[in-house]
């Protein structure tokens, strides 16, 4: 760790240190918030060790692929061993997508009717 960490901190630029050392000074609020949230994400990651389309393992230190998606409130994130595996779910996303703009117009058809004969 203290070996990683020195070579990590050499590939940093004088100000990006400069920030941290105030940073540090300060009680490191914002930098605490920055490892937490690189923490989630690789709980995260852990936790999606298995593609969900074809429920092979994920090779993580090879070829693999991430889709984040969702609102910014909710954000969420599939990893997928194989380009066809992320294609067909995008594809199914798409068709999710789809079926809730005919439901939208559904309702939007009916409200006018309803409308109409008032």
């Amino acid at each position: 760790m203290d070996i990683q960490f020195k070579k990590a901190i050499k590939t940093w630029e004088y100000h990006e240190l400069k920030f941290l050392q105030k940073e540090i000074q300060s009680g490191g609020q914002r930098v605490g918030k920055l490892i937490e949230k690189r923490m989630k994400e690789l709980e995260e990651e852990e936790k999606t060790k298995v593609c969900p389309v074809c429920y092979e393992i994920i090779n993580f230190s090879g070829e693999h692929y991430s889709l984040t998606f969702g609102p910014d409130w909710m954000r969420k994130r599939a990893n997928f061993d194989a380009i066809d595996c992320l294609s067909y779910f995008i594809n199914q996303l798409s068709g999710l997508d789809k079926i809730k703009r005919q439901k939208e117009i559904v309702r939007e058809s009916i409200t006018k009717e309803e409308n109409h004969q008032e």
